[in-house]
């Protein structure tokens, strides 16, 4: 299950309780109210594109999710689409074949 991004409000709060004010990440996390894990996650993709808090207090909103996010924009790969005429031929074969009939 995918999770649902952070606001950028939150985003730069992390980032700001963390390289400005030097706190946990479980101070962090309860300070913002969100899980350890996603501010592990922000903090992890901030150091990932090179970024400290002054680079990032500098930078617009945009501009820091295209920097912190321009991965998973890139990864996201379609999945092929069902064959309809393959599975129903298979089901069709599958009801066809007495040895598949519970007794």
């Amino acid at each position: 299950m995918a999770m649902e991004r952070l606001p950028m409000r939150k985003i730069r709060e992390i980032l700001r309780l963390r390289w400005q004010q030097g706190r946990s990440v479980r101070e962090t996390a309860r300070s913002v109210g969100a899980s350890v894990g996603a501010v592990c996650d922000t903090t992890g993709r901030a150091k990932a594109a090179g970024l400290d808090w002054e680079a990032s207090e500098k930078l617009d909103e945009s501009e820091l999710e295209r920097l912190l996010y321009q991965s998973a924009a890139v990864a996201v790969v379609e999945r092929p689409k069902p064959d309809p005429v393959y599975i129903h031929t298979e089901l069709k074969r599958r009801e066809a074949d007495p040895s598949h009939v519970a007794r």
